[in-house]
């Protein structure tokens, strides 16, 4: 009961955070709020990866699966339920660490722009951190505050994809309790 007291707040927390993550990868394909930077190819690196997107996707889809799990799941021993839960609960924690790590390389790379007529990532190979340099970000003349808008977009990518490990793991470890609470009544029913 507990366990899905837990599972069931957690949830809470997840789902907007899981829109959030998809809608700040999808603002992130249109830098100065227009279209012809991503039909010209325009765009950051990091944002072709879909962190966001992945990590939305990987944490509504378990627990989604989860919730459907009482009717569709063939096994009728509750610890191959929970195992079942487990996994998926896996693939939502490793979905979150791939949206952090893409956000922060995205953060560590800085924009693709327009520097010196060139479309460039000008701040990859800077013995200093363009984040801690203000006077550099308007080296990018194209899109219209990008750095700002990238900036913005992958630390609040990162701080979404940070609570949802956490929350994920939290998940996992209710997960793994469940199953070890589930462990001896399966050993008993096995019993002669």
């Amino acid at each position: 009961m507990c366990k899905q007291k837990c599972l069931c707040i957690a949830a809470i927390f997840l789902y907007p955070l899981a829109i959030a993550s998809v809608l700040c990868n999808l603002l992130l394909l249109f830098p100065g709020w227009s279209y012809v930077y991503l039909l010209d190819h325009n765009i950051t690196q990091e944002v072709y990866y879909m962190g966001g997107l992945v990590a939305g996707l990987t944490v509504l889809i378990p627990d989604i699966f989860l919730r459907l799990s009482e009717r569709w799941l063939c096994c009728n021993n509750q610890c191959c339920k929970v195992v079942f839960a487990l996994v998926l609960e896996i693939v939502g924690v490793c979905g979150a660490a791939y949206s952090f790590i893409v956000a922060l390389f995205g953060m560590m790379n800085g924009p693709y722009c327009l520097y010196y007529g060139s479309w460039v990532t000008p701040f990859t190979y800077r013995s200093e951190s363009y984040l801690f340099r203000k006077d550099w970000w308007g080296w990018c003349t194209e899109p219209n505050n990008i750095v700002e808008f990238n900036v913005a977009l992958f630390s609040t990518l990162m701080v979404i994809s940070g609570m949802k490990i956490v929350l994920c793991v939290s998940r996992v470890i209710s997960v793994m309790i469940a199953c070890l609470c589930c462990l001896p009544l399966t050993l008993s029913a096995t019993k002669p």
